[in-house]
């Protein structure tokens, strides 16, 4: 077995079996109590690790609010802002990509959005492997590119847009598109050889690398985008006032809190933060409005 199989085997299996025991106890946790509340997670920031912190800050917030919300886990972004739409959960954690795009349409109501450590930004990351010559994405033209999915800012429409202001055609710009599905996916596909370069978000590729200094040995960033806003967490038109009151007080004092602060040590950020305006997600807004062609 090569050494990447290995590395891949061990991660997986340590980590699969770890997130199945959990969500086995989630699943068990919510029939006994008939839970009916639900939080809907749909960017993972820490790969498939994950899902065991989400659901550490779903316990969180039903201690703090003796209340029985669920974690659910749906990294599609259309599902995912069905799931509000439809009352079937009061809050989600976006990307800011798929919110600007959804906002309207689904009446999602922006709740609080993360600050970061102060080492780390949100955007997009255009990496290689180390032994390759590529030293920017202009010499990725006509090769093989892993995208994460079709609406995922990072991992696919900001190097669209990167594309474009090299005054080149997104469309003709690779021979071989791939569709990860995921922003750890395209990091693997890299690594393995499936693409000759991929796009991920630096939240999540920092995460891995730092996890897995495998990830650091074999591939560089060749190219980073600007910085933009943060993934936040909304609620929709049918979350009352007072559940929205609730959650964002619990939220914006997390970090005051030990157990609190524990948790936010482990997603790698500092605290959640108040949105005063909307003013960079407008941003997102028009940077994706330059390339709207190319959204599903």
């Amino acid at each position: 077995m090569c050494l990447i199989q290995k590395f891949r085997y061990n991660f997986n299996v340590k980590t699969i079996f770890k997130i199945l025991t959990l969500l086995i106890f989630v699943l068990i946790t919510q029939y006994a109590s008939g839970a009916q509340k639900a939080i809907t997670y749909q960017i993972f920031l820490h790969g498939e690790d994950s899902v065991i912190f989400y659901s550490e800050l779903t316990r969180y917030i039903n201690k703090k609010t003796k209340s029985n919300y669920i974690s659910i886990f749906e990294e599609n972004p259309k599902k995912a802002v069905e799931k509000i739409l439809k009352k079937e959960t009061s809050i989600g954690f976006l990307c800011s990509g798929p919110y600007v795009v959804y906002r309207n349409t689904y009446y999602l109501e922006p709740l609080v959005t993360i600050k970061p450590l102060p080492e780390r930004s949100y955007r997009s990351y255009i990496f290689v492997r180390k032994e390759k010559p590529y030293k920017n994405l202009k010499d990725l033209k006509g090769k093989s590119f892993s995208y994460a999915y079709l609406e995922s800012f990072t991992g696919r429409l900001i190097p669209i847009g990167m594309i474009k202001e090299l005054k080149e055609d997104p469309s003709k710009f690779f021979s071989e598109i791939i569709y990860s599905k995921n922003h750890q996916q395209s990091i693997f596909n890299v690594i393995e050889g499936k693409s000759e370069g991929g796009a991920a978000m630096s939240f999540i590729y920092e995460y891995l690398a730092e996890k897995n200094p495998h990830i650091k040995n074999k591939l560089k960033v060749i190219e980073k985008s600007k910085s933009y806003a943060s993934p936040l967490f909304v609620t929709g038109k049918y979350t009352s006032q007072e559940e929205k009151r609730v959650l964002k007080n619990i939220l914006l004092n997390m970090h005051k809190d030990p157990y609190g602060k524990e948790i936010l040590h482990k997603l790698k950020i500092e605290k959640f933060i108040e949105i005063t305006n909307t003013k960079n997600y407008d941003e997102v807004e028009d940077f994706i409005n330059d390339i709207k062609e190319y959204l599903p």
